[in-house]
């Protein structure tokens, strides 16, 4: 089996992503999770750049920390270079990029292509010297080798004789095809027999993952992405779906990372809760859409057998099954639907009204599709007619008025009102102001439910999300609300939907869904 090294640059080049920006803790506890994941080199950022990377290195005391810096510039020694002095005192592993494009070398750094190699030389043997481990990245490599493969190969070979452990062959503009780079990466390899090459692939043409594949199929023994494909312009190789194609459906030997698969999709979720994003629902491997099956006949069939439609067990990536509830659906949705919920006591007749009464939801706008819970909600009420109602909803209304504070601001104020009236007979009304209506009624319905069951104060709404059904009758259009609800006792989440001409009365809906589902889940 044969072993491939896997460097993960998510904290040095995920960082150009247009939307993230890490603090200092940010990317101790992303260090953290990749360190314990196994990776053999972590590039932590360019210490002495800025301030953020400079005390990160001065936290991290990992080996696995790997500090990126550049070559040493024309007119400067590397024993004087300031940078380089700052990335060698703080780091034992550094990236270091040159450049390998003759047309980069003269339009970008402004130099001749002899003075370019005398820098790569120069800067590698000193840090060498220092007893660094040096991985060379040739920055343009695939287009420079297309222009000029002659002066290509004399940067492969300058590194290579100066000390570079690896010298990883960049995609740097994401432009070339699989077809190029597995010819290209087959002509390195042969021409330079005992070189460790490597990978670095970006995904303006959404060919990264295939890119870095066929790189390491025709020869490279080094792949760097990031998590989740983080990077600059539309991002870097996805080393969330790289490490299950070269551990699960290659056999490489991946190091630790081999036994610790399985938990990719947790690292890939816990990295876009750092972010505060939304996780990508539809990423490969790791999206909790990645194994989701919304047509009765892949549902059916899926429940027969899961090679019939899955690639790959979710299971083996940590990730798991799903079947949705839609106007698709069939028998085999619905009996599985309500086993995932935990409903065990339906008839075949339970089964065939379910799904007659979904279409019909559907075609009026409403649909469970990823809304456990509101389903549960439905499900109980025509399977267990006589489920337990917590409370009854006699009356709810809300007040907006735009009006200047008593500072003399311009300010939008948001009342709600509710009157409940509970199993005992005993009716609340109650008053409350929220940052805009929907909060305005949860906040009149949370205070009096606190008063029932205090354990009420651990639900959260975690995400609220409006989308026009059938736009064509402009305002009067149906609404589809959707709320996303957290459980603060064991940071669980769930979601329920509400559909409606009026979007208040939709979002009512989900809330009082979400309301009903955290109650019967604390009896």
């Amino acid at each position: 089996m044969q072993r491939i090294y896997i460097l993960d640059t998510t904290l040095r080049d995920g960082a150009q992503t247009s939307s993230v920006s890490f603090t200092v803790q940010d990317k101790l506890k992303i260090f953290q999770i990749l360190e314990e994941f196994g990776l053999d080199f972590i590039e932590s950022g360019w210490p002495g750049a800025n301030d953020i990377d400079t005390q990160v290195f001065e936290e991290i005391q990992s080996p696995l920390k790997t500090a990126f810096c550049m070559t040493s510039k024309t007119n400067i020694n590397p024993q004087d270079d300031e940078n380089l002095k700052h990335v060698i005192s703080v780091a034992n592993i550094i990236t270091m990029v040159g450049k390998s494009s003759d047309f980069h070398v003269r339009e970008a750094i402004n130099t001749t292509l002899e003075k370019n190699l005398e820098c790569i030389a120069s800067s590698i043997k000193f840090c060498v010297s220092q007893n660094k481990k040096v991985i060379f990245d040739a920055e343009h490599f695939f287009d420079g080798y297309k222009e000029n493969t002659q002066y290509s190969f004399e940067c492969i070979k300058t590194a290579s004789e100066a000390g570079a452990e690896f010298i990883t062959l960049c995609d740097t503009n994401g432009g070339t095809l699989p077809s190029e780079i597995s010819r290209i990466v087959s002509e390195c390899v042969l021409a330079f027999p005992d070189v460790k090459f490597g990978i670095h692939t970006h995904n303006d043409c959404e060919l990264a993952v295939a890119n870095t594949i066929a790189a390491v199929q025709a020869g490279c023994k080094m792949v760097q992405g990031t998590i989740n494909g983080l990077g600059e312009r539309c991002g870097n190789a996805s080393l969330t779906s790289i490490l299950p194609i070269l551990t699960i459906k290659l056999g490489y030997d991946c190091g630790k990372i081999n036994s610790n698969i399985a938990k990719i999709s947790e690292i890939s979720r816990k990295l876009s809760g750092i972010l505060n994003e939304h996780h990508n629902p539809h990423l490969p491997f790791a999206g909790s859409s990645a194994f989701a099956h919304k047509g009765g006949l892949h549902a059916s069939a899926v429940l027969k057998n899961p090679k019939l439609y899955e690639h790959i067990t979710p299971e083996s990536i940590g990730n798991k099954r799903k079947i949705l509830i839609s106007n698709q659906a069939g028998r085999s949705n619905v009996i599985s639907m309500l086993g995932d919920i935990g409903i065990t006591n339906y008839t075949e007749e339970h089964v065939q009204k379910i799904a007659h009464e979904l279409k019909k939801k559907n075609l009026n706008g409403c649909t469970f599709e990823g809304a456990d819970a509101s389903f549960f909600i439905f499900a109980n009420e025509i399977i267990n007619q006589n489920v337990e109602e917590f409370y009854k909803v006699l009356s709810y209304k809300v007040h907006v008025e735009r009006r200047y504070n008593s500072h003399g601001k311009l300010c939008t104020f948001s009342e709600g009102i509710v009157k409940l009236k509970f199993n005992d007979g005993k009716i609340f009304l109650n008053v409350a102001e929220g940052n805009g209506p929907v909060d305005a009624i949860y906040n009149a319905m949370h205070e009096v439910l606190m008063g029932i069951n205090p354990k009420i104060k651990s639900l959260k709404l975690n995400d609220y999300k409006v989308r026009i059904v059938n736009s064509s009758f402009g305002t009067g259009a149906k609404t589809l609300v959707t709320i996303e609800f957290m459980n603060n006792q064991n940071q669980s989440v769930f979601t329920t939907v509400g559909a409606s001409e009026n979007i208040i009365d939709a979002s009512f809906q989900a809330l009082n869904d979400g309301i009903k589902y955290f109650l019967i889940l604390q009896k």
